[in-house]
């Protein structure tokens, strides 16, 4: 579900896994990183994910590099919001690349709320009082926090193609001012954030094209096919070919 109108510059969306029955069969998603921080509410069995699990509780989603496999079995019942690029700094007003642990976020109320959300039957009345809670946080000159739509859609409209340096002059910004505002508000640096850009890109590709792999990494700005799949299984982990034929 899409946030309301003031939180959408923030907020990419909220979303829900709660089956009717109990999941006896191992089900896996394949989760893609956009960029953006999530907070996941757990009430349910413990959810196993690549990098670690889930417990029973609220747990931090900090700004992942790769793709990675959550597996869905037992008792399932998840709430989670999906944060823009950028779009948790101005509730949390923390460096985003110093934000690794859920507990840092404990003075903002959290287990209260997921206390309060696990009361809440409907995925409608569990958005609105996270929108509730996220907009008491919102700060109050989050307009000079935010500074960052400009520079993500820089990167976004040349589809991750763009060097460092060529980000920095068309932002008059210096390199070095540039990672800082990077680091400070996304979590990772340009580069990275770049790299995730063009491999969503690649994958929309993949997904809506019948062209060749060879004329997918040109078209999609790498070096040869080989760095393509280099850097497709790094980041998706697995190839472009095993990708198209899940």
């Amino acid at each position: 579900m899409r946030p309301s109108p003031v939180l959408q510059p923030f907020i990419e969306w909220f979303w829900a896994i709660c089956p009717d029955q109990y999941v006896r069969e191992q089900h896996h998603e394949l989760m893609h990183s956009q960029g953006g921080l999530g907070l996941l509410f757990n009430w349910g069995d413990k959810l196993e994910s690549t990098y670690g699990h889930y417990q029973p509780s609220v747990s931090l989603e900090s700004v992942q590099l790769c793709s990675r496999k959550i597996t869905l079995t037992g008792n399932i019942q998840a709430f989670g919001i999906l944060f823009r690029p950028g779009g948790a700094f101005p509730f949390f007003d923390i460096p985003m690349h110093e934000l690794t642990c859920v507990d840092q976020l404990q003075s903002r109320h959290l287990s209260l709320l997921h206390d309060q959300l696990a009361d809440i039957p409907t995925f409608a009345g569990k958005v609105r009082r996270t929108e509730s809670w996220l907009t008491s946080l919102l700060h109050q000159d989050y307009r000079q926090l935010f500074t960052v739509p400009a520079l993500l859609k820089l990167i976004n409209d040349h589809q991750g193609q763009l060097s460092i340096q060529q980000i920095a002059r068309r932002s008059y910004l210096s390199e070095r001012k540039l990672e800082r505002i990077f680091k400070q508000k996304v979590g990772i640096s340009p580069k990275k954030y770049s790299r995730l850009v063009r491999l969503h890109q690649v994958r929309t590709v993949l997904k809506q094209s019948t062209l060749t792999l060879a004329d997918i990494s040109h078209l999609t700005g790498f070096y040869d096919q080989a760095h393509f799949n280099r850097e497709f299984m790094k980041i998706v982990g697995m190839t472009p070919g095993e990708y198209l034929s899940r």
